[in-house]
């Protein structure tokens, strides 16, 4: 009987083959349309889950000053009410609840300022409201943890990095809250992101965006006084071939002076504008 021969042949595969299929896999998260639609989708996630909480807890013990520390600004124009923290914060929970028709009790103290909520006999709705006006932060601090990642890798690990953040429990749970840490976190990561984007590439237009960022994270919170030198300092040096400037000493001291001037006209325009020159 005639028998036949079986041969295996091994075929090449070149890296150029695999490559161009992680290419094929990956194009969709690379271009821009995909990582758009997975942000979106990322933040509505995210969104629906804190708001699914609003009716489920109450109150924290510092929701209330905050809302009424907003309130008598966008009511008087004034900012007396616990003036250690700085307004931005505040004013952005206080928005909803005074479109909604949310004044003041005329508490001159945070631990007298509980009853705002219940004004109009609108508890939750008030609650609601002032909570809400936290969800902008997160979706800013969200953005600054993908385009951050995106720089240094690529766009599917960026939607990785923004996947696992917008999932984590403290940052879920404080953003479903009317207070100033995820305004913190957004806004001194946005400063932080402009501080290394300078050091990048230090020109006029970098040290603006670096001089704004920390104007705003000021104008949130003031421990970005603390934690900003702190994360600053330590940095590494940039290596030699990263650096596409190579600035003389005038040059270095314009940018600086921009970056300070713009940051400076940012907390001046908070206090003086914003707060009508009565803030102390």
């Amino acid at each position: 009987m005639p028998t036949s021969e079986f041969r295996t042949v091994d075929m090449p595969v070149s890296e150029e083959m695999v490559t161009d299929g992680a290419r094929e896999r990956s194009g969709f998260l690379a271009r821009p349309a995909g990582w758009i639609l997975c942000i979106a989708l990322l933040l509505a996630i995210a969104v629906l889950r804190i708001v699914s909480t609003y009716h489920v807890f109450n109150h924290t013990i510092d929701e209330p000053s905050h809302i009424a520390g907003g309130i008598e600004w966008w009511e008087k124009g004034t900012y007396t009410l616990e003036p250690k923290h700085t307004p931005l914060a505040r004013v952005s929970v206080a928005l909803g609840p005074y479109l909604a028709g949310v004044r003041g009790t005329g508490a001159t103290k945070w631990q007298d300022t509980y009853p705002i909520l219940s004004e109009n006999g609108q508890y939750w709705r008030n609650l609601k409201l002032g909570r809400i006006g936290v969800l902008p932060y997160l979706v800013v601090a969200t953005l600054v943890v993908f385009f951050w990642t995106k720089r240094l890798f690529d766009a599917p690990t960026a939607l990785l990095a923004a996947a696992v953040f917008t999932q984590l429990p403290t940052i879920l749970a404080h953003s479903s809250n009317a207070t100033t840490d995820v305004p913190l976190t957004a806004m001194f990561c946005c400063s932080f992101y402009a501080f290394t984007l300078w050091l990048r590439e230090p020109n006029m237009r970098t040290a603006a965006q670096f001089g704004v960022a920390t104007g705003l994270a000021l104008c949130t919170k003031l421990s970005t006084v603390v934690f900003l030198p702190a994360c600053a300092a330590p940095r590494p040096r940039p290596c030699p071939t990263s650096i596409h400037l190579n600035p003389s000493l005038p040059n270095t001291v314009a940018r600086t002076s921009v970056s300070r001037s713009v940051n400076s006209f940012v907390q001046q325009a908070n206090s003086r504008v914003m707060l009508s020159g009565s803030w102390k």
